[in-house]
């Protein structure tokens, strides 16, 4: 079955930080981030996506069916905690992609799934409400190329395109 997963990694205040993962084979890019407002958080647990009309945005969103005593929860645009009462949130790009995979997968009758992991456990609480999460993994830093004093820096990697 090819479905998206939402891996709910750290807790900062009231923000969820997650990553969404997708089917390799829908993007090029197969992951991008994702944000929870912890007061209004879902269950893990897998979920059917359906895209329909939300009369409140007045478009088109993807939304979470059969979440145990809720509602109206859908995957949205959002870059605060405040923006969701247990909706996901994601930037513009995340949301289009999963709603290109929810388009695709229609056309094919087949159904769409999300699947909402915690980073530890596999209970239907938040891990960190148990014991402390692990802290989050540094970026490695990377060596930037010396300029010469003056220059200005390449786009694509060539000078004739500034």
């Amino acid at each position: 079955m090819r479905q998206i997963e939402l891996i709910r990694v750290r807790r900062d205040g009231k923000a969820v930080h997650g990553t969404i993962r997708a089917p390799r084979w829908a993007w090029d890019c197969n992951q991008f981030p994702s944000l929870e407002n912890a007061d209004y958080i879902i269950p893990t647990g897998t979920y059917e996506v359906r895209l329909t009309y939300s009369p409140r945005f007045k478009k088109y969103l993807p939304l979470l069916i059969n979440v145990p005593g809720r509602t109206g929860i859908r995957i949205h645009t959002g870059s605060k905690p405040e923006h969701s009462k247990g909706c996901i949130l994601v930037g513009a790009i995340g949301k289009r992609l999963i709603e290109q995979h929810i388009e695709s997968n229609t056309k094919n009758n087949v159904k769409s799934f999300i699947t909402i992991k915690d980073v530890i456990g596999d209970k239907n609480d938040l891990p960190w409400q148990h014991e402390a999460l692990p802290p989050a993994p540094q970026m490695p830093q990377l060596a930037l190329p010396a300029r010469a004093p003056g220059s200005l820096p390449h786009r694509c990697g060539r000078a004739d395109r500034l």
